[in-house]
This record gives structure tokens, sequence and C-alpha cells, in this order.
């Protein structure tokens, strides 16, 4: 069974792909608690502290903070309360299993790139935008959710994720 995921409002990961942070950095940011996901470089957990805010004007305010490099996806929480962090990276199994090479074109055709495909799944395929736009990977999620070709189509998360010494395991919550 499918697993329903809901976006926090005042949770959100920033991704920032060509450095990190120092403590002195964190420190000056006013505005949200900062903390560092321990085995992913250049990835934070960035936690308002405004709840009445809205969450587009906070993901403008951690631009302003991080620039237009970083990625800024909203932290995800399942129907029992945990929570999932976004990668960035679309999780699909398809409805049957293609060659490299026509999983290459149907993807290129979709404006993504294949990161994997399972040895043991080949039906299970982790996809990347071509553009790292979070707009590119809602617009690649809903198209993938309507493409017949496809059984599931989600983001890839983090189930858990270290700051206090936790384990870290990726995960998608699919059925194969």
């Amino acid at each position: 069974m499918k697993s329903k995921r809901s976006p926090k409002s005042d949770l959100f990961v920033v991704w920032l792909p060509r450095r990190t942070l120092k403590q002195k950095e964190i420190e000056e940011i006013v505005d949200f608690d900062i903390s560092a996901i321990t085995e992913l470089t250049g990835a934070y957990l960035a936690h308002s502290k405004d709840s009445y805010t809205r969450a587009d004007v906070m993901k403008q305010r951690l631009h302003q903070i991080f620039g237009d490099e970083a990625r800024i996806l909203n932290v995800l929480q399942d129907e029992k309360g945990h929570i999932l962090i976004p990668t960035g990276n679309i999780s699909v199994v398809l409805i049957s299993a293609l060659s490299k090479q026509r999983l290459d074109e149907w993807a290129k055709s979709n404006r993504l790139k294949v990161i994997s495909q399972s040895k043991w799944r080949p039906r299970a395929v982790l996809l990347a935008t071509e553009k790292d736009e979070p707009s590119e990977l809602n617009r690649a999620l809903e198209a993938l959710q309507n493409d017949p070709r496809v059984e599931i189509a989600e983001q890839e998360v983090l189930a858990h994720f270290q700051r206090d010494g936790e384990k870290t395991n990726r995960t998608n919550n699919s059925k194969s």
C-alpha cells in the first residue's frame, strides 16, 4: 500500500550543490533553525521560527539567504507523522521493464535523465530532471503519474536521516 505524503508547511530541505555552510554562517541565520543532514554534503533542514508565514514566502526568504543555486524543497510527512526528506530525484516503477536504450529515449522525451535502473527490479528506475528546478520536478512528477507506462511515480525520499546518530535509508515506499 502506497503511503500518502503531504508537505510540511514550516520545514524545508535546502540542497547547496557547490558549497557547505560553516557553523558561523548557520548561526547568523535568524529566521530559521538550520541543521546539517550529516551524511549528505550540502544538505540542510530549515525549520521556520515563524509558523504563521506562508510556505511560498518562507521559500522566497530561503532563496534570499542561500541564493538562486539552492534547491529548496518542502519536507514531506506521511500519514503516521514520519518525516521524509526529498532528494530532488524521482523514483518510478514501470508497468514493464524497458531496455537501456528505450529507457533513455523515454526519459529524454520526458525531459529527464536516468540515474539508475535496479538490477534486481528492472522496472524500478531512479530519474532526475534535466533542469535542476523545483518547478521541473513538479512538472515531471505530474507527467509521470499520468503516463500509462508508469505504475508508480513519486519523489525519492530519505525516510531516516542523521542529525543525532540516526541511520540514513533512501526509500520510496513503493510496491513492486
